[in-house]
């Protein structure tokens, strides 16, 4: 069973799942892919640009001594 919403039929899927889909919009197929290929490194970046050019910037990793646990004291 894949868990539905009520909004428009938008339906949740394993990423696992992603790459077996038949996604007519080459665009979004471009942007699923990427985002599978950035979740396996944990590393991933923000498009900037229009629907006709653009590129994809890195975000920053936060560096150790800025990450929040959540601890306090």
């Amino acid at each position: 069973d894949v868990p539905a919403s009520s909004d428009r039929g938008i339906r949740l899927i394993e990423i696992d799942a992603i790459e077996g889909l038949k996604i007519a919009d080459s665009a979004i197929r471009s942007m699923l892919t990427r985002y599978i290929r950035e979740c396996s490194v944990d590393a991933f970046g923000v498009y900037v640009g229009n629907d006709v050019e653009g590129e994809v910037r890195p975000l920053a990793r936060p560096s150790a001594s800025t990450v929040n646990t959540g601890a306090h004291g």
